[in-house]
C-alpha cells in the first residue's frame, strides 16, 4: 500500500507516522511506501487543545502556528535546543512498522518550511538520512507547480515550473522499491559541506535591475505553546539553496527548463508595495526572465547573458533540453511519456528564432 500528499497532506504523512500511526489496531503497518511532497520540515498543528491542522507557519502570516517544533528529520537526534531527543521515525522503529519514505521539496520549503531541518542537526551540520528514506529537492521550483505566470500582489511573477513529470517518474520509483526492492534513485539535496546549503545572508544572487533579494526566511525558534502569546526561545539555523550566476539553484533534481535555462526562477517571492512590501510572499516564487538579445541585456546593465547569446540558433537550444531530457530519463526523474511532451514543448518554443 503506497500513499502520497501534498503539502497539507505531506505534513500530515509525517506526523502520521510520527505520532505512531503507521502501525494498526494489530500491530500490522498501514502504509508500506510514503511520499510526502513539499511538506519541508513540519509536521501538523493537531494534538494541541482548539487545533488548526491547515494552518501554516509562513514568515509574514501564521508564523506562530504549532507544528513545526523538533523533531524535524527521520534519524534519531539530540536537539541541545530543546533538550529532546527524537526521530520522525522513533515509534514505528520500535512497533517494526516503518514504511520506505520519499520526501520531496522545493526551493520554497526551504525558505518558508525550514526544510533544511531535515537535512541538517540543529547546530547547522549535514547528517545523514537512514536507508529507508529518500530525499529530493526540485532545484528552483515553487509550492506548487503553477504552469502560468502571475503577480498578484507580489513583485516579480509567479514561478512556472511544472515539476509534476518528476513526481511521477518518483511514484513508479517508490512502487519499484516497495513491491520487488529496486532501489530508487539515490537522494539529491543541497549540503552544507560542499557550499550548496547556505544562510540566506550568504545567498550569491545575481543583481538583477528592478529585482529585490533580501535574505528574508522564515525563521523558527524553540516555542512555548503552554503560554499565550507563545514564548519564543534560542532560534534553529535555517539554511537555504546557494544559486548559480543566473539565480538559478545548483543542487538537487533540475527540471529541463531550469538546466537549459530562459529566466532565473526561484523558490521565493517578495510582496510588493501596500501588500507588507519585501515580506516573503506565501508559497510562490519568483519568474525573471532573460532579455532576449544582448543589446537589451547591455541597456538594462543584466548581468545575466541573453538568450541570444545562451542559444544561437533554435536547433542548439532544443538539443540542450533533449540532452537534460535524455539524462533524467538514464536517471529515472522522468518517464518517457513527459520526456516526450518536455522535448516537444522545447521544439515549439520560440527560443533561438530569429526576433521579429
Amino acid at each position: 500500500v503506497l500513499t502520497h500528499g501534498r503539502s497539507q497532506c505531506g505534513r500530515f504523512l509525517r506526523d502520521l507516522i510520527y505520532q505512531g500511526f503507521n502501525e494498526d489496531e494489530k500491530g500490522r503497518i498501514v502504509f508500506d511506501g510514503v511520499m510526502a511532497l513539499v511538506s519541508g520540515s513540519r509536521k501538523n498543528f493537531c494534538n494541541f487543545e482548539f487545533a488548526q491542522p491547515g494552518r501554516w507557519s509562513r514568515q509574514h502570516e501564521d508564523h506562530l502556528q504549532p507544528g513545526d517544533q523538533f523533531p524535524f528529520t527521520f534519524g534519531v537526534l539530540t536537539d541541545p535546543i530543546s533538550g529532546q531527543t527524537d526521530s520522525i521515525l522513533a515509534k514505528c522503529r520500535k512497533s517494526v512498522t516503518c514504511p520506505k519514505i520519499m520526501q520531496i521539496d522545493t526551493d520554497t520549503e526551504f525558505w518558508q518550511g525550514r526544510a533544511s531541518l531535515v537535512l541538517t542537526d540543529t547546530a547547522g551540520a549535514d547528517i545523514n538520512l537512514p536507508d529507508s528514506v529518500r530525499y529530493y529537492l526540485f532545484g528552483s521550483a515553487q509550492h506548487g507547480p503553477a504552469g502560468t505566470t502571475e503577480r498578484g500582489i507580489y513583485q516579480n511573477l509567479s514561478n512556472p515550473i511544472d515539476y509534476r513529470p518528476l513526481t511521477r517518474a518518483l511514484i513508479v520509483a517508490l512502487e519499484k522499491w516497495v513491491t520487488d526492492g529496486t532501489e530508487p534513485p539515490a537522494s539529491r539535496y543541497p549540503k552544507v559541506a560542499d557550499g550548496t546549503l547556505v544562510p540566506p545572508d550568504q545567498v550569491k544572487f545575481p543583481k538583477i535591475p528592478g529585482v529585490v533579494y533580501d535574505g528574508a526566511v522564515n525563521g523558527l525558534r524553540l516555542t512555548d505553546y503552554s503560554v499565550q502569546p507563545p514564548a519564543e526561545g534560542k532560534a534553529y539555523p535555517v539554511l537555504v539553496p546557494q544559486v548559480d550566476s543566473d539565480g538559478n539553484t545548483l543542487a538537487g533534481v533540475l527540471h529541463p527548463f531550469i538546466e537549459v535555462p530562459t529566466a532565473t526562477h526561484t523558490g521565493w517571492n517578495l510582496r510588493a508595495p501596500g501588500y507588507a512590501e519585501n515580506e516573503l510572499g506565501g508559497g510562490y516564487g519568483s519568474y525573471i526572465p532573460f532579455a532576449q538579445t544582448r543589446a537589451e541585456q547591455m541597456a538594462s546593465s543584466d548581468p545575466r547573458p541573453s538568450i541570444e547569446e545562451r542559444y544561437p540558433t533554435h536547433d542548439a537550444y532544443v538539443s540542450k533540453v533533449a540532452e537534460a531530457v535524455d539524462r533524467l530519463v538514464q536517471e529515472r526523474f522522468l518517464l518517457e511519456w513527459d520526456a516526450h511532451r518536455i522535448k516537444k514543448a522545447a521544439a515549439l518554443s520560440s527560443i533561438g528564432k530569429p526576433q521579429k
